[in-house]
Order: structure tokens, then sequence, then C-alpha cells
């Protein structure tokens, strides 16, 4: 079960799912099979109007609303447990969510009271259900629409890629698409998105490509090599051809590091930076990458415009934090409490075992500050002057501290 899935359900259902959780074991950190390259599939469709797509291009009337499913096309083999979806509508298309969670549930084999439905962003969706409140959960082998939603087309022409993100997308994270087949294995599906043209009666917008930006990075990390303990600075810069809108650096890094994860930036070129903590020995691996969207709108009035999204993978920023080495404090001559400081403290305890007060002192031999091999008001006067700055310690050394 993903950590986002959790987070959204209400508190009897979080009780009920951790309960779950306990019964089938740790599925966050189970095996994950990848069916990339065929397999269990999910795909997005538009149930109505009915025809409004052909292979993945949906010409819908501009203001009217339609309704959007996620279809499992194939499952895992062997049922799953547990179905999740994230979509990403885009910023132009308007969802209007139904009154229960449960309502867009289309699964038959969905528990009512686990299913969920949160907002991650404004144009951020997921949805997710299991197959039972506790073990054992059975295993469902449906095929067909997970989920209907209701949306509706912009007002004015709008050309939108609207993306189904599976499960470890840098958006999506682990509230990406993802079956759960049993308690020891999470299987991240194949996914398909579409493109919506949102249209005037009796006009066809023609998508105007965009070429996917390449990005030139650099990485600052201050200090070179850094030590436990200290405060590390990372300065990252992203560089591209022409004007980008909007990007988001995504810095990841493995769960339990105090490594800050999302950096909103309104334009290229811009260094940001931020600190990490050096907590411990060894190496600290961080992924780079870039989220961005592009507008562009070929017509006048803001009509005709294609929104294109896409993700770009970084650099692997490795930072290598050593031990620090140990401080040796050499014996200070005149430091009779061996603290380490010689200051007017010391002064007075000499002159206490010399009054005769203390029967002794930490460390009487640096107490003798001459070296006669008696404790006396000379030591303490030649104490005081070294705190005061007027001679060095031992005596005969260069003077001036």
């Amino acid at each position: 079960m993903s950590r986002t899935l959790l987070a959204l359900l209400g508190p009897v259902a979080a009780a009920v799912a951790l309960l779950t959780l306990v019964a089938i074991g740790s599925i966050l950190d189970s095996e994950q099979a990848s069916a990339a390259d065929g397999g269990p599939e999910m795909v997005l469709s538009i149930t109505e109007p009915e025809g409004a797509c052909i292979e993945g291009v949906c010409e819908l009337p501009a203001g009217e609303p339609f309704t959007l499913a996620v279809e499992i096309v194939e499952g895992p083999a062997e049922g799953y447990i547990l179905a999740q979806s994230f979509i990403d509508f885009g910023p132009v298309l308007t969802y209007e969510p139904g009154e229960e969670a449960l309502d867009e549930f289309v699964w038959p084999d969905c528990r009512p009271e686990t299913a969920v439905r949160g907002s991650l962003t404004e144009r951020t969706y997921v949805h997710g259900c299991l197959t039972a409140r506790i073990p054992p959960l059975p295993s469902s082998f449906y095929q067909g629409n997970l989920i209907e939603l209701s949306m509706t087309c912009s007002e004015v022409p709008t050309t939108s890629q609207v993306r189904l993100l599976p499960y470890g997308d840098p958006l999506a994270r682990t509230s990406g698409a993802l079956f759960t087949a049993g308690p020891t294995l999470n299987v991240v599906p194949k996914v398909t998105g579409l493109t919506v043209h949102c249209r005037a009666e009796a006009e066809h917008i023609t998508p105007v490509p965009i070429p996917t930006p390449r990005l030139t990075w650099s990485v600052e990390i201050e200090p070179e090599k850094p030590r436990v303990g200290d405060r590390v600075k990372l300065t990252l810069f992203a560089e591209g051809p022409g004007a980008m809108p909007q990007y988001l650096l995504v810095l990841d890094s493995d769960e339990s590091e105090p490594a800050l994860r999302y950096v909103s930036v309104n334009q290229l070129g811009v260094p940001v930076s931020f600190g990490l903590d050096a907590v411990a020995i060894g190496e600290m691996k961080l992924q780079l990458s870039v989220n961005y969207e592009v507008v562009n709108c070929p017509g006048t009035g803001g009509e005709g415009c294609v929104f294109f999204f896409d993700t770009e993978q970084g650099p692997e920023i490795v930072v290598s934090v050593a031990e620090r080495p140990p401080v040796i404090i050499a014996p200070l001559l005149g430091d009779a409490d061996c603290n380490g400081v010689g200051n007017s403290s010391d002064v007075a305890l000499m002159l206490q075992r010399i009054a005769r007060l203390v029967d002794t002192v930490e460390c009487e031999d640096l107490a003798d500050v001459n070296g006669d091999g008696t404790l006396n008001a000379i030591d303490a006067l030649l104490t005081l002057q070294f705190i005061a700055g007027f001679i060095n310690l031992p005596l005969g050394s260069n003077p001036g501290r």
C-alpha cells in the first residue's frame, strides 16, 4: 500500500488499513515489478461522448463536459488486492469531483470503506482502493474501468496532455499508478495518457510541435570534502535553450535523509541553493531531475494553446562525508583544573591550594608554571600575566600569542 493512500484514508479507514499492513507484511519495502515492456497496463480513455478519441488523440467541444476514465487493460496474472491511479489534468481542463470517492469507482471489487481520493496539487489527483478491510484480502482479476471522472473542456480552444503517471514518477512518487499483488509484490503497470483538443464547432486544432529542451547542469558542493557535523551547501544551476515559463527541480534522496525534495523556480538560469546536514560517515546519493511544462500559443487571444509536459533526468549528486579528526589539546601551563583553558579560575584554585584551603588541584604539575617543583604565588602571578597576554608560556618562548 502506498504511503499516500494510507495518508488519505480517514481515521477509521486508516486504522483498518494499518491492521491490513501488519497482517500482510510491509508492502512499502517489498519487491517491485515493472511492466513497462508488457504485462499489466492502465490507460486513460474518454467514455462520454463516445468516439471522441482515436489512437490517444481526443476532439471535444470547448466548454462541454466529458467523462474521463482510467481503464485496467490487464492486471497482474496473480491478481491484485489494491489498485491506485494518479492523473495530471493540466492547467486548463476542469475536474468536478464526485460527492464521495466511491462515487467515482467503477471497479466492482473495490471495498467501499477503503475507497480514497486526494489532491496533491490543484491539477493532480490520486485514487486508490483495496479489495477488503482486513485480511485475508481476496485477489481481483477485473479488467475494465477503474474510475470514471466528470471533466469539462476549456471555454477557449486549447490542447492539453492528460497524463496517467506511474508509481515512482518524480511528480507522482509513491502515489503513482500501481497494483499490489499480494503481501510481497508491488507491480507498476505500463501507463498511457491522452491528448485532448478542446475546439470550437467545426474547428480542428493542429498541435504545434514543441521540441523537448535539454538542460545543461552544474552542481557546486561547499565544502568540497565535508566532515561529520558540517553544514553542506548545494548550489544547483540548469541552463537550456530558449525560455521555459516554469520548471520544478526535484532533489530525490533516500527517505531517511534530511533532504529538501521540491524547489519551485520561475525561470532557467537561476541558481538554487539549500543545505544538508552531514550526519554520518559515508556517501549520500541524491538524484536530480526536472519536471517542466511549456505553453505554446500560436494563435492570438490565448486560442490554440498547446500545453507540453516532460521530465528530464539530471545528474546523480554524490556527497562523500568523512570522519572529523579528533581535536588534540596540548597540555597548557597554568591550567590547574585541567579543562584545557587558562583563566582566572585556575589562578583562584592555585591561591586556594597555596593557602591550604584545598588539599590538592587536579593538574598540580601544570599549576607549577615556572617548573621549580613548588606551587606558590609566583606561579599564580605568571598565570595572570599569561591570561592578560603579557607573557607566553612556557617561559622563554616567543612573546605574543
